[in-house]
């Protein structure tokens, strides 16, 4: 783990619930991990703010400022990696890198990201450079294009776009990374602006820490990627540009061969140096692309007329001279998306001013002590200090000026510069006034977003206190219908339990009726009628033993209330048997119970039979027929 990072968290440490694994990168700002979630048994990327200009580890894995004068920034920053994260977590694109949560440990800040095979964009520059197809980078465009346009909607840039910071997942589709908004802000306030800006891929905007950035500023960096895939390589520094512009529009390059217009004429104009000539939103970008709104091709320029004097000066060693010469120009410069002239920002005169302020000096010295360059030595110039900027002459002296011209030429140079230097001066005072004001409307405005915070916070609360009696209230109603419920559930409970336990008794009392009954009909039946009485076809054709049988199988099926049931009987000591069946009971006369009967009986090899009804007559089943 060392080896990849001095500063890194040690392979195997517990950070909460996740397991460090190994480092996945790590940059002037922070680290990257690749580590296991104990939980959820899965891997996630988490980045650790450590910026190594001004922060170290302490032996026990704690991250601080490396000095009292550094927390200031230490402590700025990681307010901004916190916010950054924060905005992250909200953004929902497959094309932006999705944040599970972060938290504060260890004295820093952790971004808990999702974690993807792939490789970054970098690594496919440097293996196919220059080789990519039209059809392949719209492919990795538009997703992009479509997430950058989720990310400026909700007010927010990503301001450090570059190869490094697209990944290239398994199934070929991006993901933006790092956003550079903790980045942008520590440059800010430490004025260290080589830190937080990519060369070519940076517009000049971001070059100064009151450029006006907008979307145009990421639609710059992603214009530059795509330049770089298209030709090979990274386009020039935005400062580059300013003075002497070597970029060549695509379309009137050899690429136009291989790329349609519209996808060349939309990286020529997301590239221009005048923020204010480049699409200002991805909706009006991706119309390009789509060739809805083509700029004309811009013309194939000769070299710069600012590159030479200005018609009508006089150039002469050792002196400057400004007779003839016509009034400077307004500042103008090319523009390759339309191909006319467009006005230069302030900001990117800004920088050539300082430089022309240089030239100036540089000339004032010559002209005053010319031994300091060598004696006869002469510094010999174009004059041009920016496009439109004014023209100079050679710095110098020469031997045959008289000394009452020199003075005077020194005097008037002299002034010039305390002009130049009291105009700077001014600037300063006037950029410091300025810096004052923005910080006093950003402490007020966090003022007054700590004050609406807490206002918010005291709302949510009493909200929080009224939900809380009211779901009390809500829960205290439930209990209550819950127990009367149970109540009566419990009582119908009751009832029916003493309902079953009434019909029980009740059947079991009838059940011990019948039997009663079964046992004295059957006591009845052993001195009941003479067997076969009524029935004429089985008179005198019993035999021995044979009417105590009958006699009983007549009471067991005039007891049975199932009509129909035969009750069988033998006799096997003279081998007579037979049979008694009793149908559905009727009303006889004087309101008796009466059942018909029929009676087969098999006797000396034959089958006899014969029907009947018995009547039960004063407690006594009676053949009536």
């Amino acid at each position: 783990m060392s080896d990849d990072h001095a500063l890194a968290l040690p392979k195997g440490f517990i950070l909460k619930e996740y397991q460090i694994e190994r480092v996945l990168g790590h940059g002037g700002f922070g680290i990257t991990y690749l580590a296991a979630e104990t939980n959820l048994k899965r891997h996630v990327a988490i980045k650790e703010y450590l910026p190594v200009e001004f922060a170290v580890r302490d032996s026990d894995t704690t991250v601080k400022p490396r000095s009292s004068a550094d927390k200031e920034d230490y402590e700025w920053g990681l307010e901004r990696f916190v916010q950054e994260a924060g905005t992250l977590a909200v953004f929902r694109h497959p094309a932006i890198v999705s944040v599970f949560r972060y938290f504060e440990d260890h004295g820093t800040a952790y971004m808990v990201m999702e974690y993807e095979e792939g490789e970054s964009f970098a690594v496919a520059m440097r293996e196919r450079r220059g080789k990519f197809t039209e059809e392949e980078l719209r492919f990795l465009l538009m997703p992009l294009l479509e997430g950058l346009a989720v990310v400026h909607k909700s007010g927010y840039l990503h301001r450090d776009i570059k190869p490094g910071n697209i990944y290239i997942r398994t199934d070929g589709s991006p993901v933006l990374l790092d956003f550079g908004a903790a980045r942008h802000a520590i440059g800010n306030k430490s004025k260290n602006l080589t830190s937080i800006v990519t060369p070519g891929y940076a517009p000049m905007e971001q070059y100064f820490s009151d450029g006006n950035q907008g979307p145009w500023t990421d639609i710059y960096a992603l214009a530059g990627i795509l330049y770089q895939a298209v030709t090979g390589d990274i386009p020039p520094e935005a400062p580059a540009r300013i003075k002497r512009d070597p970029f060549t529009a695509l379309r009137n390059s050899a690429h136009a061969k291989r790329f349609s217009e519209p996808f060349l004429a939309a990286i020529d104009c997301a590239l221009e140096v005048d923020e204010e000539a480049r699409p200002q939103s991805v909706t009006e970008w991706k119309a390009i692309f789509d060739g809805e709104a083509v700029p004309p091709a811009p013309p194939v320029e000769a070299p710069t007329a600012a590159l030479r004097p200005a018609a009508g000066a006089t150039v002469m060693p050792g002196r400057v001279s400004q007779r003839g010469a016509p009034p400077p120009p307004l500042a103008t410069v090319a523009v390759g998306a339309t191909g006319g002239k467009k006005r230069i920002s302030p900001l990117v005169w800004a920088g050539a001013g300082v430089l022309g302020l240089l030239v100036v000096g540089a000339g004032v010295v010559a002209a005053v002590k010319p031994e300091l360059f060598g004696g006869g030595t002469q510094i010999i110039g174009d004059g041009t200090t920016g496009a439109g900027a004014g023209t100079t002459g050679s710095a110098g002296t020469t031997g045959n000026q008289s000394g009452e011209e020199a003075r005077r030429r020194a005097e008037e140079l002299r002034r010039q510069q305390e002009e130049a230097r009291k105009a700077q001066e001014e600037a300063r005072r006037s950029q410091e006034e300025n810096r004052k004001a923005r910080e006093e409307a950003q402490r007020r405005a966090r003022e007054e977003a700590r004050r609406k915070a807490e206002a918010e916070a005291r709302r949510k609360a009493e909200e929080q206190a009224r939900k809380n009696n009211s779901e009390e209230r809500r829960k205290a109603g439930e209990a209550e219908r819950k127990r009367l419920a149970e109540e009566r559930r419990k009582a119908a409970e009751t009832r029916r339990t003493a309902a079953e336990e009434a019909r029980r008794k009740a059947a079991e009392e009838a059940r011990r009726k019948r039997e009663a009954e079964r046992k004295r009909q059957l006591a009845l039946g052993r001195t009941g009628q003479r067997c076969g009485s009524g029935v004429p076809a089985l008179q005198g054709r019993f035999g021995r033993g044979d009417c105590a049988k009958i006699t009983r199988a007549f009471a067991f099926a005039l007891l049975n209330p199932q009509p129909g049931v035969a009750i069988n009987w033998s006799n096997p000591a003279i081998g007579h048997r037979g049979t008694v069946l009793a149908y559905q009971s009727y009303q006889g006369r004087g309101g008796s119970l009466c059942r018909p009967f029929r009676q087969i009986m098999v006797a000396e090899g034959r089958t006899l039979a014969g029907n009947g009804a018995a009547c039960l007559i004063r407690g006594r089943w009676t053949i009536v027929r």
